[in-house]
């Protein structure tokens, strides 16, 4: 459905199918420009600001398992050569 006003023509639905209402936009990118949107479209909006800040939480835990396993095996070689070091000393005296 769709209303005439002496401006434009608005549609009363969203591009997903629901209700829509002009909006104006307070950002800092787009002040004052109007748009339509449902509540959908926010929710949609918040859905992939969140996916993204998902991933880039998974890609700092991967490198951060990588660095821990690293140092687990430095951490090992270290033990194993102190422990020869000890046997070397103890088989010397």
């Amino acid at each position: 459905m769709w209303r005439q006003t002496s401006e434009y023509v608005v549609e009363d639905l969203c591009h997903c199918g629901r209700n829509s209402v002009v909006k104006t936009s307070w950002s800092d990118l787009n002040p004052g420009r109007r748009y339509k949107a449902c509540t959908k479209f926010r929710l949609e909006d918040e859905v992939q600001k969140l996916e993204y800040e998902v991933q880039k939480l998974e890609d700092v835990v991967e490198k951060l398992e990588n660095e821990l396993k690293k140092k687990r095996s430095r951490d090992r070689w270290v033990w194993i050569v102190l422990v020869l070091s000890w046997i070397v000393v103890y088989l010397m005296m």
